[in-house]
Order: C-alpha cells, then structure tokens, then sequence
C-alpha cells in the first residue's frame, strides 16, 4: 500500500537520487545543530570519509552494506563540506582584528540594503592600513548612516571598531551573517569613496543591472504615493526599503507579509503569466514553457539576482515544469534535488535562513494539497479558473510554512487565510501591469505612468485590507509556548491525513475504472 501511494521504492536511478539527497539534507541539518568545536572539525569527517572507502572496497558487492555504506560516506561528506563554512584561521582574515579600531580599504560586493534609519554595505575587503599595513581577505559588514548613498562596485575606505557579531535577543545574527561569509561587522564608520575598482565583465553587467532597477524604483516613486509604491516596489522589485513599521505590522499580522516580497509564489505566479501570454501569441506548450522560464531567469537577473529571488525562481521553474509536463507528482522528488543542490552551495542556509526552510516547506505543500483541493466540487473548474488557483496555491503552501512562522515568531495569524483569499488576485494583475508599465514608461511616459497608477490602486486595496485584518485583537494568537513535541505531532497528522486522502482518491480512481 506504501509503495502505490508515495511511489515505487526499488533502486532505480531516480529513486536513488532522491535518496542520496534526502541523506545529503539531513546530514546538513544533523551537523548544523552539533556543537562548533565537532562540526568544524574538517579532519574527522575527511577521516570518516576515507574509512567507510577503504569498508566498500571490501563489502562494496554486497547490495545491504553498500547502500549503508554510501549512506555514511553521504553523512560523512555533509560534515566535512559544513565544516568548510567556518572562518578560515589564515593570517590574512580579517576576523582576527575584531574588537580592534582599524582603517581598511575594500569594493562594496553586493547591492546597499537600505531601511529607513540606515544602510548596510557589504565590504569585501582588500587592504588593511592600521593597525598594520598588509593584504587582508574576508567580508565586513558595514552599517553607516542613510547619507552619502554608495554603490555597488565603489572601493572604499573606512575607519571603525571592527566587531564579532552577536546574537540580538532570540535572534542569531551572528548566524545569520555567518551563512554568507561574514564575521565581523562595524557601525558608523567614517567611510568614503576611493574610487571604482577593476571591474570583470559581470560586475560590470551587475553595475548595469543595479541602474535599470534604480531608475524603475524611481519611475514607481514618481506615479505612486506612499504606502502604495513600496509595497508595489517590494512586489515588482523585492525592495522593501520605504514601507513603514506601521505597514509592516499590518501585513504581519494579517499572514499577507510575502506579498510584498519576491516570493516563491509571486515567482510562480509571474511565470505562470509569462507561459500564458506566450501561449496566446501562438507558441505551443513546450516552447511556451521554455521561453516562460528564459524570461523568469531574464527577470531575476534584472532585479539584482538577490539570493531570495534565485531560489524563488528555482524552486517556481520546477513547480511549473512539473505541471506543464502533468507530472506534479514527482514535484518532491525535484524539491529534494534542489535542496540538496543549493545546500551543497551554501549548508548554512538550512539553519540559519528562513526563507530557504518557508520555501520548500511551501512548495511541497502545494506540490501534495493542489491536487487534494482541486477535487473539491462546490467551486466548478470552469468558474474564475486562474482565482481558484491562486487560492488553492496560498492555501496548500500555508499548510506546512505556518508550524514553523510560529515557532519562529512566537504567533501565528488566525486570520491569514480569508486575509489571503481577499488579496491573492491582485498579485497577478500587479505584477502583470507593471511589467508592462515600467518599459512603456521609457518609451512615452504618461502611458507607462498611467499603467503604473492602476498598481498603486491594486496595492492600497491591498494595504486597506491588511490594516482591516489586522485590527482585531484575535487576529494574531501568541503561541510562544509551542513545544518542538507538538510540531512535530501537528507534521505527523498531516502525514497521516494525506496519506488518508490519497489512499481515498486512488480507491474511488480504481472504482471509476
């Protein structure tokens, strides 16, 4: 019964990827929770590595060890490749000046992150000035005030206490920074630009890339007042940089928060525009599809390839693919490669961003529920298709992301899915308009402007339905005392109950039949 309701279970090559990447992910999360001393030991994990190859030499031709050995080799490789996360110990890191005043010289790696009192640049830097003067590597963190503005691709120096980042109450920030490579932050540094450094021929792309997204910031801050044209900038651009706390807060509490960020939903959704569009200019599916994911890609890079972004665009071109092909069934299968891939890149992401977890946690909600609610017969397929899709989409992704929003957090919003149900339309129309708005806008502005003021009155119904949910005082509920226990029984009845449902929709097929 297991194998006809989750699929086949003998060694066959999908199969046995599939495996090899679960095994990968979580080694990943075992060795992301062990203490730093063992985790960062690469010498252990190489040497566990070398015996389990010397063991398969010898009992490699008998099938049960050799997969129990390849499952250990698997563990093995996860911590050695998580142990190479941890800050080399070089003369030359910069992290070995922390909690000194030094002067130092670097380009700013990364698009400026702006919020309303201040902006962070990330410095990858070069020179070391003082306290000594030699050639240093590594990443610093700078957090200076709003004014001067700086740029990606600006060499800079500056003049501050270098600091170890610590953890800011509940939340590891040193963590945090710590995934991308960073140890060592320093605030209001007296810092000024030295010019631009030699640039290769993608910085040089990038720094294009940066000014296109600059001038369409400002063409939406031209046609749209506040609140309405950062929440249309954090829908089209996923810069958030103008919405006030106020706003914040209203979003939060009405569960509408990744509306206004390049989500994976609002990925799948502007695809799911793209393969549209290109299928009513003619296009069959196929090229339609691979077109439609081109200009996903094309997209993503045109908004600065922001890591969030990447992943959401990874995560939607397999969602979409697995529905074009009428494969959504091996959707899990595909998350579970994708996770294993970007986790091989980047193994501190698991831990230590949320993002990554609320992604796939979100996309296998959809990749198990759509199918379960799209057999729901009081709403008919043939009325308003695309909106019934839109809800079963946010509806399915909110089953599995909402135990860990609550853990996180310490609340989880009651009102979320009506809130949800009442503004997920406007997605779409948002996106679709001011993808077309922002180019006619360089050809003939008052066209392009005046597409762009259709957003902004999409966005304010947006904003004035998050402040309406947001009032109650039963919208937002505190569970800070969810035990890890009770998560993981609420994961366990899901499991349970999808396995119910599908064993259900799999005897009525075989009745129909």
């Amino acid at each position: 019964m297991f194998r006809q309701q989750f699929g086949q279970i003998e060694p066959t090559p999908a199969n046995l990827l599939l495996s090899a990447s679960l095994v990968f992910v979580v080694g990943i999360a075992v060795f992301s929770y062990l203490p730093d001393w063992l985790a960062s030991n690469e010498a252990i994990w190489l040497g566990v590595m070398s015996v389990v190859g010397v063991l398969a030499s010898w009992l490699w031709a008998r099938a049960r060890c050799r997969y129990a050995l390849a499952a250990l080799f698997l563990l093995a490789f996860a911590g050695w490749r998580y142990s190479l996360t941890f800050p080399a110990g070089s003369e030359q890191s910069i992290w070995r000046y922390n909690e000194k005043r030094v002067v130092l010289t670097g380009t700013i790696g990364d698009e400026p992150v702006f919020s309303q009192k201040d902006q962070r640049l990330l410095i990858e830097v070069s020179y070391l000035l003082e306290p000594e003067n030699k050639m240093v590597d590594g990443r610093v963190l700078a957090v200076t005030n709003l004014n001067p503005a700086f740029a990606y691709g600006n060499r800079v120096k500056l003049s501050c206490m270098l600091q170890t980042p610590r953890p800011i109450e509940d939340f590891a920030y040193d963590r945090y920074l710590a995934k991308d490579g960073v140890y060592s932050v320093c605030y209001q540094p007296l810092i000024s630009v030295v010019g631009r450094s030699e640039t290769s021929w993608l910085q040089r792309l990038r720094i294009q890339v940066f000014a296109v997204k600059d001038w369409a910031r400002r063409q939406i801050g031209r046609a749209l007042p506040e609140p309405q044209a950062s929440l249309v900038k954090g829908m089209i651009l996923g810069d958030q940089r103008g919405i006030s706390r106020e706003v914040q807060s209203d979003f939060s509490r009405s569960g509408l928060s990744h509306i206004v960020a390049i989500s994976g939903m609002n990925m799948t959704i502007l695809a799911a525009l793209f393969v549209e569009f290109f299928l009513l200019a003619g296009l069959s599916r196929r090229p339609a599809v691979v077109i439609a994911g081109a200009a996903l890609w094309l997209y993503t890079l045109l908004i600065g390839w922001p890591a969030s972004a990447v992943r959401a665009v990874i995560l939607s071109s397999l969602y979409l693919l697995a529905v074009f092909a009428g494969r959504l069934a091996d959707l899990p299968r595909a998350l579970a490669l994708a996770a294993a891939t970007m986790l091989l890149a980047s193994p501190r992401m698991l831990r230590d961003d949320l993002g990554f977890s609320l992604s796939f946690l979100a996309f296998l909600g959809v990749a198990y529920f759509v199918p379960l609610f799209d057999r729901i017969s009081w709403w008919p397929k043939s009325f308003l298709p695309k909106v019934r899709e839109l809800i079963w989409l946010t509806l399915s992704a909110q089953i599995l992301v909402w135990p860990l929003l609550a853990v996180t957090f310490g609340q989880v919003s009651l009102i979320a899915p009506l809130a949800n149900l009442l503004v997920v339309w406007t997605l779409p129309l948002i996106m679709l308009i001011a993808l077309v708005g922002l180019p006619l806008a360089a050809f003939w502005l008052p066209l392009g402007q005046g597409l762009l003021l259709l957003t902004g009155w999409l966005a304010g119904f947006d904003a004035a339905v998050a402040r309406l949910m947001a009032r109650p005082d039963w919208a937002v509920t505190n569970v800070s005392g969810l035990s890890g226990s009770a998560i993981l029984s609420y994961y366990m009845f899901v499991a349970w109950l999808l396995f119910r449902l599908r064993k259900r929709m799999s005897a009525e097929s075989e009745n129909i039949l």
